[in-house]
């Protein structure tokens, strides 16, 4: 690398993200101190899902690896002396079936991944070299599809603790918890607005309420090996104090839901990833009260979020924009911009990208991300922290109503 002063993959956007069925461009960049006889340049890129883990009901050990795409292109071939200074070689690729890739995703038992390599060729007797550069991928989940998007989620539970609590169930006893969401769908940085009301007639005090967002996985092989992961961070939480006798707790909040994968990956059977919304009350000296509702995490928003189910108090974000129905596949712009669009039309400013810090641990293992031995360069040459993918998070978003039609999740003790 005497001759070398710089090698590396740049991708034709900043934020090296791309969406399903946009070309992966870019170029190689390769400046050098003196003159230099190559034998050749070439870019590959490459596409993987990797899991691996330990069945807890039978102690077995499932791995399974499966390839996207593995796709090389030669830049030059012939021995040819390259002058000081700054190359550039464009770079360009185009899948067949773009539908199919999921979104980009590093956990401690699996990931997919995506990334590209250059190598250059040197003469006999000198080291060919080569530079590598992760970037995103985020597949299409368009709200605009899922009916949870249309669709209100509604949470009950009543508890009586003791006899007297039983007897005066039929007339205001015990501790009632009640929860809904205008709907059950969003992106990231959308805000997510949480109408409850925990009334305490029991004999129990209750210590706190909390309401948060919770991610799970299931990781699966084609053998059969399967292990459910359930998430420990608790995303986009809202606590409340305590709630004695004979008092009660009116919730009008709004969160915003922060960068996360979306739901399904948009498409990976082997990693599966769903989210569920839980208002959780704690009562002091008996089992705590949980309300769930799945929801779903999109990366194209609804065509329109009106503000009139923000909380009365909550400050009025500015008029979000107009969205036009996603675009087929084939249609995508072929350049990207600096902040590629997940739509043409779209008028409103563009998703910023970044990272989600939810996952359940990102993998350490980054030797996994070509043939073994081989590392990703930045880990190991910089010692930098392994590559996390970035995620669209839109500016915040008023949630929007759903029908009539509610999701109901009630239980009665």
């Amino acid at each position: 690398m005497g001759k070398i002063k710089r090698f590396e993959v740049v991708y034709s956007n900043d934020s090296g993200v791309f969406y399903a069925g946009q070309p992966i461009a870019g170029k190689i960049i390769l400046e050098l101190k003196e003159p230099l006889k190559a034998k050749g340049v070439k870019i590959r890129c490459q596409g993987e899902l990797y899991v691996s883990f330990t069945d807890p009901s039978t102690k077995k050990r499932h791995t399974e690896r499966h390839s996207y795409f593995d796709h090389t292109d030669t830049i030059f071939t012939a021995d040819q002396p390259l002058d000081a200074g700054i190359h550039e070689y464009a770079f360009s690729f185009t899948f067949n079936a773009p539908g199919v890739l999921p979104s980009s995703f590093e956990s401690q038992y699996g990931h997919v991944r995506f990334w590209s390599t250059a190598y250059l060729n040197l003469p006999l007797l000198s080291r060919d070299q080569s530079t590598r550069k992760p970037f995103s991928l985020v597949s299409i989940v368009d709200l605009n599809n899922e009916p949870l998007a249309f669709t209100p989620g509604y949470g009950h539970r009543q508890c009586r603790f003791s006899f007297a609590d039983r007897l005066l169930c039929c007339v205001s006893g015990g501790l009632t918890g009640t929860v809904k969401l205008p709907r059950c769908a969003f992106v990231p940085g959308e805000q997510m607005v949480i109408h409850a009301d925990v009334t305490n007639n029991s004999t129990k005090r209750v210590k706190r309420v909390e309401a948060f967002v919770q991610q799970n996985v299931i990781y699966s092989t084609a053998k059969g090996g399967r292990r459910w992961v359930k998430g420990e961070a608790k995303i986009a939480q809202l606590t409340q104090g305590p709630v004695t006798q004979g008092e009660s707790q009116e919730w009008n909040e709004s969160v915003t839901i922060p960068p996360l994968p979306p739901t399904k990956l948009g498409g990976c059977q082997q990693i599966a990833v769903d989210y569920m919304f839980n208002f959780v009350i704690y009562v002091d000296g008996a089992e705590d009260i949980r309300l769930t509702v799945p929801l779903v995490i999109g990366t194209v928003p609804l065509h329109q979020a009106p503000l009139q189910w923000l909380p009365p108090n909550a400050t009025q974000p500015p008029e979000p924009p107009q969205y036009s129905p996603a675009p087929r596949l084939d249609r995508l712009p072929s350049a990207c911009p600096s902040a590629p669009p997940p739509e043409q039309g779209y008028e409103g400013p563009p998703p910023s990208y970044e990272e989600c810090m939810y996952n359940d641990g990102v993998s350490p293992d980054v030797t996994s991300m070509a043939a073994e031995g081989e590392q990703f360069e930045a880990d190991v040459q910089t010692g930098a922290k392994p590559y996390r993918p970035l995620y669209p998070t839109y500016a915040t978003l008023a949630a929007r109503p759903g029908t009539s039609a509610t999701r109901l999740i009630e239980s009665i003790d």
